[in-house]
């Protein structure tokens, strides 16, 4: 056999990882702007102050990056954050410029601090991020420490970046929004095809199913993000916002019916070739219509009077045709389906899928409606009313309950948080890098310093794989630059090719950071020395990024290497307790008889969709840090019996519109209840990555065979969730013993 180097596989893993592109296309709009926001100090730097010219080209640069589209308010409120901050961040580092001691003290200190930023997500890293590279700048950047140019230059680009972004070229308020629920009426179309064409009741159909739950969740909460901080910004809005919202509720509420259909489906077996049923052809033309509707909320268009899905469930044939009981697989394994012995339950699974099917088209209908208002701002055909209201009332709510930067701050602050263990890991690498850069009085030795904040990141595998990408691309950049400085000498021309790279960088961002680098490297290196021809700087780059991603590869490794399975391990922890939440609330929902749809249980479903969604981001980094079978399979059971488990939950709750006597079947308060106990224990034990305790002594049976055929779903997924937490335990607890590595 061929002799396997140790780590080769982990480096080409992360090799492989770091040169994808993320699907897309460059942001060219965004591209152009920034070029326009970099030109402009350039083309004026002949007559401008040299601190003026160089911290107005920096700040209007990196405050254009911070934009990264949404609500016009949070883009303006982001921009902010980073003018005024930098701002400080200049008087403080131009201050301590000249004192090494207390430099590097002030840089450690205020770099740890943006660090914290990642608590708030990507947007707020960002700003963070901004704010601590114009620092280090400003603490090292040797222009003579005066502090009223340099401040004039960042007030004078931050000024120049947010006209271009704000008022040159705004945004329609409501367009991120428009664009944000046609991404979610697409994702609803893809799983219902997904659904039509899905044979169900064979192995490994769902989980061919499971990827569209997420997905479909992350463009929800995208939407309901993005629309929410456009209300914010214009409280007392009745109008577009309200109807935006509305449809936002109504594509949650079409997908908790699409989750139910699945289960449903999957309960009786489903279809060898569903693609042939009456049913399957309901889908298709649901998905037909979610696309058109996709498309007419970006262009704000009434339909065109063309025949689509039937108004009137109850006389669709379509729907009357479907098939009233359970199918199963034949045993020869042919693919070929034949009936079961009609359960006693088949007749009410039968009426049970018509009426999902109806409340799906139903919501299909009202988001009709309610797209077709948006053309005119005209009263919709079905008046979203209550749904409306109902939605901004909970983002309302939601806003003002959020909590504040000291409460986040606080509860990172501890040693188990990531947060924090990564803001402690920046205190060490930028302090080490500093005092580097310092004491050996390095030309441009800020680079070290910025390179080493920036590639470090709280999860060890992103920080390789980030380290990688620097590295590459700045490679690959400086011989870029040293081939057009050879070409070029004329400073004009230059200032144009500066300027097209700043455009292409901020173009490819988001693509992939490797080619960011790429393109960021020739534009700072030409910057640079634009006027003294010295680009032997490209070089010194070059070693620099090297040397910055050696220190943050190290650090990552070293200092607190939590394995990924401890965050995941928080994180299913507490979807399995969104999920009890959510069966508590289905209880209490079906034991007060509240009728369907129910704003408590579809607020606890869409709570719980969150909570496995971040589960299941956690585990994809689990799978980035090459963590071995034995560990990874409970954890990827973990996910889908979670998944399903919600599915079943959600038929329960719906089943309470066919099957009056639900809420008075005896056995099913006990069982909710014993159930939702078993996934509290279940959660403690994942949480702390021991062995689950037994589960409890079984309670009665449930009467009612329909409610007993839609418990026997919980429970099945229940059993699995056990097992697969039992496995996971065990493999924790045997690593444990055998200790780490």
């Amino acid at each position: 056999r061929r002799m396997q180097v140790p780590g080769a596989a982990t480096v080409t893993h992360h090799v492989r990882v770091a040169s994808q592109i993320a699907p897309g296309r460059p942001a060219l709009w965004l591209g152009l702007r920034t070029a326009f926001v970099i030109a402009a100090p350039l083309l004026l730097a002949r007559w401008l102050d040299p601190v003026v010219a160089t911290w107005s080209s920096l700040a209007g640069y990196s405050i254009a990056l911070v934009d990264k589209g949404g609500a016009y308010r949070a883009r303006a409120e982001a921009m902010g954050y980073v003018a005024l901050g930098s701002l400080a961040a200049v008087v403080v580092g131009t201050l301590v410029l000249g004192h090494p001691i207390l430099t590097v003290l002030v840089v450690t200190a205020g770099t740890t601090a943006c660090a914290f930023g990642q608590a708030w997500g990507p947007q707020r890293a960002s700003v963070g991020n901004t704010i601590a590279i114009h620092l280090v700048v400003a603490a090292f950047l040797p222009l003579g420490g005066r502090i009223a140019p340099a401040l004039l230059g960042v007030a004078g680009g931050a000024a120049w970046a947010m006209l271009l972004a704000l008022v040159v070229w705004p945004v329609r308020v409501y367009k991120p929004g428009r664009r944000a629920i046609s991404a979610t009426l697409h994702a609803l179309a893809d799983y219902a095809t997904a659904l039509a064409v899905t044979p169900l009741g064979q192995p490994g159909a769902r989980d061919l199913l499971q990827r569209f739950h997420r997905e479909t969740r992350i463009r929800l909460e995208v939407a309901r993000e993005t629309l929410v901080a456009t209300r914010r910004g214009r409280r007392g809005e009745t109008g577009r916002g309200e109807r935006l919202l509305a449809i936002a509720h109504a594509c949650d509420h079409a997908f908790g019916g699409l989750i139910a259909l699945e289960e449903l489906l999957d309960v009786g077996g489903g279809d060898a070739s569903p693609e042939t049923t009456p049913r399957a052809a309901l889908l298709v033309s649901l998905a037909t219509q979610l696309r058109d509707l996709a498309e007419r909320v970006l262009l704000e268009q009434r339909r065109a009077p063309v025949s689509g899905i039937p108004v009137e469930i109850a006389g669709d044939p379509s729907v009357a045709a479907l098939p009233l009981g359970p199918v199963e697989r034949s045993p020869e394994g042919s693919g070929r389906t034949q009936a079961t012995t009609a359960p006693p339950w088949s007749h009410a699974h039968g009426e049970h899928i018509r009426m999902t099917l109806a409340r799906i088209l139903r919501d299909q209908r009202r988001i009709d409606a309610l797209v077709d208002s948006l053309a005119d701002d005209s009263q919709p055909v079905e008046d979203p009313g209550q749904s409306a209201r109902m939605a901004i009332a909970v983002d309302d709510d939601e806003a003002e309950t959020a909590p504040g930067i000291w409460e986040r701050v606080h509860a990172e602050l501890a040693l188990d948080s990531a947060i924090f263990r990564h803001a402690m890991r920046v205190a060490i690498c930028v302090g080490l890098s500093s005092a580097i850069a310092g004491y050996y009085q390095l030309a441009r030795g800020y680079w070290i310093v910025i390179t080493v904040f920036i590639l470090l990141q709280p999860v060890r595998a992103l920080t390789t794989q980030r380290a990688i990408q620097r590295g590459l691309g700045t490679i690959a950049g400086a011989v870029l630059a040293a081939a057009i400085a050879w070409a070029v000498r004329d400073p004009d021309i230059l200032i144009v090719i500066i300027i097209v790279m700043a455009g292409l960088g901020a173009s490819v961002l988001a693509l992939n950071y490797a080619l960011y680098a790429l393109f960021l490297t020739p534009t700072f290196v030409l910057l640079a020395e634009v006027h003294t021809q010295d680009f032997s700087i490209a070089r010194v780059r070059v070693v620099y990024t090297l040397l910055a991603g050696a220190i943050a590869f190290v650090a990552s490794a070293v200092l607190w290497p939590a394995r990924e399975q401890v965050h995941f391990a928080d994180r299913m922890a507490g979807a399995l307790r969104a999920a009890s939440y959510y069966l508590d609330t289905v209880a209490e929902a079906v034991a007060g008889s509240v009728p369907l749809p129910s704003t408590s249980a579809i607020a606890a479903r869409r709570a719980f969709g969150v909570a496995i969604n971040n589960a299941e981001l956690a585990l994809d980094r689990v799978v980035a840090d090459r963590t071995p079978a034995s560990i990874l399979e409970p954890y990827m059971s973990l996910v889908a019996a979670a998944r399903r488990l919600g599915s079943a939950v959600t038929v329960l709750g719906s089943s309470r519109a066919i099957s009056p006597a639900l809420a008075q079947e005896p056995h099913l308060a006990a069982a909710t209840h014993a159930a939702s106990q078993r996934l509290v224990e279940l959660a403690a034990s994942i949480g702390a990555q021991t062995l689950p305790p037994p589960p409890s002594t079984a309670v009665a049976s449930i009467a009612d065979p329909l409610v007993a055929a839609r418990w026997a779903r919980v429970e099945l997924q229940l059993a699995s969730l056990g097992q697969a937490a039992a496995r996971a335990g065990l493999s924790s607890s045997t690593r444990r013993r055998s200790g780490p590595g």
